[in-house]
């Protein structure tokens, strides 16, 4: 091997770099020139502009002209010098040479195959003759060194046999890449280049609010694209987020500027509307905002006036033989009531009179005249009138309540064991891919609550016993959630008051498919300022899993935070914000995996578009990759904005489309608050339109989750609130593209006191399990209860 064959290299080496590693892509454009090149007005145009083109062949001049074209087929590279296309294969490549697809470059070789025999190909991709040795006194007549490990001549074996501005790799010396400590901006990424001038090292992602300059990360002064307002003068911010594109006075068109827009008013002056029930607020003279009052106790605001109650707030009340009471308002009946008339009494003062007690046959419940028939004992729920297990029901083929009735099945089912004071909830559900499942909830333990679960085989029998979750017992540990893992075990999550050394905190723990805990329990939150809590977790399709939680990293308020982990439960990469906008409070959140390998998460809070002053919340969403760096900004889901939304689950419906619903929305579903949705496609775009959940609307729906059952649809359930202090679990199915399957269903087969906050969670096979906490039903406070159901709402019997 001779120098001429370093020469070709310098040359092949300096057009790799000149080509660049683009593939299949044209020409290399650095941002900087890209963002000259974006079109913009004439006077953004410096009028002492001088174009700059010394040294260049082509690109951009820097005063929106060119320094020239190239001929033929050649492209201009981002040091504006003209070069050859990249190859795609081999034929694209003069004879005698190969393509090297990785940078688009025809070269001598890429492997030894493309050498003749007794030569190999080389680090240079040009091929040598292969010189064998014992010592360096072999090689001397080559000008090369004896590598004895390998008993070859080489021209170096290490940056001491280089000339400078070279670097040592595979025994041949290279011209230098680039200047060592040199740093470049490359889309989002910094880059410096390694100290031996090999190559170029990531040395910072820029994060979503910053942009690169200069080999570094800086922080945007504002949003690229979005107009916003300073004073009456309208900007729209450049593409480098460091610059304003265009701007316009609005004054001059006898305008104002609000929310990104020349506008002549927001409101009509004068005019008087109802902010809330209580409040009144009235256009200001301008038209560019509101002077708020409040309505005096008890009167309340309708119409843009403030009223005298016409009724006292709940007090019960008769419309003609309806039984009810006075809404809050005072404004009038509340919705539902009891119909006197169908069991033929009066109503008065509220109620129905002259009632005779009905308890012939039953064991329990009501007479029908506001009396009791019974009671039941520990463990027994009053079915129709029978004190029974709970979740048995009658299957014996006749209409007639418990009529010696001897074909009674288990559907629904007590998951605690333990029933001493309360099992709170909302609970946790997670299915396995061979049928178990696995749910967990807030118990009183040692030392006021802690985190209790519990395995399920296919046939929904227990797999054991309870199990406690957390290690640490000091204090509170509430609000699991749990996610099952690729590996057949699964990982469990809360937040524990006080671990952490500040106040709340979050921490999980990974559990084996038998339930045994693996490895000790664990902090999830990195920043401990007491606001990290109400954790979410999802597994990932490379084994690990991902926690959101609420924590105070986004510097303003509450934001949501997120922590990627891999299988063996080992943080990967830092603590990261989910929420892009950062102002106000974000809560809430719901994490899913997604088939791509990524996730998706939603919350509930503060937006860009909205004032949370008044009170607005909104429901937003943003897709990540799997180590935790976002795929697009924030996304606003929710189409209604009046008053709030809240309360945000998220599922997939398929391999690409996901469902997220909400509670909230007072007023949507002409009553209080409902259950809504939207679908969302796998890029982040609106399926179709903001749809409606729940269609018993009557008083509040709350507390929704949703769960896939196959082919594209979903299963979405929540709490509903009945009369007085009766709460159900109701449940809806919904086909491809959100079309209701039918009206709601009661999941629970127990339907007085409290049922709710119910959770969800659907199996391969399309199958789901509804899980809620229930009151008295265990015999002691709260308890917690499970249904397991088809893909069509039909229940699963023991």
């Amino acid at each position: 091997m001779v120098r001429a064959a370093n020469r070709s290299r310098a040359v092949l080496v300096s057009l790799l770099l000149s080509v660049g590693c683009g593939g299949n892509r044209s020409a290399v454009i650095s941002p900087s020139d890209a963002a000259e090149q974006v079109e913009s007005p004439d006077d953004m145009v410096p009028p002492d502009c001088r174009p700059s083109c010394d040294g260049l062949a082509c690109g951009p001049d820097g005063c929106r002209g060119t320094c020239g074209a190239c001929p033929g087929s050649e492209i201009c590279d981002d040091s504006g010098q003209c070069v050859p296309p990249p190859c795609k294969t081999s034929k694209d490549c003069p004879a005698g040479l190969v393509c090297l697809k990785e940078t688009g470059q025809c070269v001598g070789c890429i492997g030894d195959e493309d050498c003749p025999d007794e030569y190999e190909c080389g680090a240079d991709h040009e091929c040598h003759e292969k010189h064998p040795c014992q010592s360096d006194k072999d090689c001397q007549q080559f000008d090369q060194v004896c590598d004895k490990t390998l008993g070859e001549c080489v021209e170096c074996l290490g940056p001491e046999g280089c000339e400078l501005e070279q670097f040592c790799e595979g025994g041949f010396c290279l011209p230098d890449v680039c200047a060592a400590g040199e740093r470049k901006c490359v889309g989002m990424q910094a880059e410096e280049c390694a100290a031996d001038g090999s190559g170029w090292n990531v040395g910072q992602v820029c994060a979503e609010a910053e942009t690169c300059i200069d080999g570094g990360c800086v922080e945007c002064v504002c949003v690229p694209a979005q107009a916003y307002c300073e004073g009456d003068l309208l900007k729209t911010c450049a593409e480098d987020c460091m610059s304003v594109q265009s701007e316009k006075d609005c004054a001059d068109d006898d305008m104002h500027c609000f929310d990104g827009q020349c506008i002549p008013t927001i409101c009509t002056p004068g005019v008087i509307l109802c902010k809330d029930s209580w409040t009144l607020q009235a256009c200001q003279a301008d038209g560019m905002g509101f002077d708020e009052t409040a309505c005096e106790a008890p009167k309340y605001c309708s119409g843009g006036q403030c009223l005298d109650p016409v009724c006292e707030a709940g007090k019960p009340m008769c419309i003609g033989a309806v039984a009810t009471k006075c809404n809050e308002l005072g404004s009038g009946p509340a919705g539902g009531g009891t119909d006197c008339g169908a069991s033929g009494f009066p109503c008065e003062d509220g109620e129905c009179v002259e009632c005779n007690p009905q308890c012939q046959g039953k064991e329990c419940g009501s007479d029908g005249c506001g009396g009791s028939c019974g009671a039941c004992g520990s463990g027994l729920e009053c079915t129709d009138g029978k004190c029974l297990p709970p979740g048995t029901e009658c299957v014996d083929g006749n209409d007639t309540p418990w009529d010696g009735c001897t074909g009674g099945k288990i559907s629904e089912f007590q998951v605690n064991s333990f029933v001493e004071k309360d099992q709170n909830g909302p609970p946790a559900v997670a299915t396995f891919f061979d049928g178990r499942f696995v749910i967990a909830w807030s118990s009183s333990d040692a030392n006021s609550m802690g985190v209790s679960g519990r395995l399920f085989g296919p046939d929904g029998e227990p797999l054991g016993k309870e199990l406690q979750f957390n290690t640490y017992v000091e204090s509170n540990q509430t609000a699991p959630a749990v996610g099952t893992l690729p590996s057949g075990g699964f990982v469990a999550v809360w937040e524990s008051d006080g671990q952490d050394g500040v106040a709340a905190g979050v921490f999980g723990q990974r559990f084996g498919a038998d339930g045994s805990k693996l490895g000790p329990e664990f902090q999830v939150n990195s920043l401990a300022n007491g606001s990290e809590m109400a954790p979410a977790v999802a597994s990932l399709a490379n084994g690990g899993f991902v926690v959101t939680y609420v924590s105070g990293l986004d510097g303003d308020g509450t934001g949501i935070a997120g922590q990627v982990f891999d299988a063996q439960g080992a943080k990967q990469g830092a603590e990261f914000q989910v929420n892009g906008f950062a102002k106000g409070v974000q809560q809430g959140p719901d994490v899913v995996g997604l088939a791509g390998g990524g996730f998706a998460v939603a919350w509930y809070g503060c937006t860009a578009l909205f004032d949370c002053g008044n009170g607005n919340r909104e429901i937003s969403a943003r897709f990540f990759a799997a180590s935790g760096v976002p795929a697009g900004t924030d996304i606003l889901v929710n189409t209604w904005t009046e008053n709030k939304q809240w309360e945000v689950a998220i599922s997939r419906t398929g391999d690409s489309e996901l469902v997220v619903a909400w509670g909230g929305s007072m007023h949507q579903d002409g009553s209080f608050s409902g259950i809504f949705g939207q679908l969302l496609n796998g890029d982040g775009s609106m399926k179709g339109t903001e749809f409606q959940v729940n269609d018993y609307t009557p008083k509040n729906q709350s507390a929704p989750s949703v769960a896939s059952i196959g082919n594209g649809g979903f299963v979405a359930t929540w709490t509903s609130e009945i009369v007085g202090e009766d709460y159900d679990v109701q449940f809806r199915l919904f086909g491809d593209g959100g079309v209701p399957s039918g009206q709601y269903q009661c999941a629970s087969v127990c339907t007085t006191g409290y049922q709710g906050g119910s959770r969800v969670a659907s199996f391969p096979n399309g199958n789901f399990v509804i899980a809620w906490a229930s009151k008295n039903q265990d015999g002691s406070g709260l308890g917690i209860f499970a249904q397991r159901f088809k893909p069509d709402g039909t229940k699963i019997y023991k």
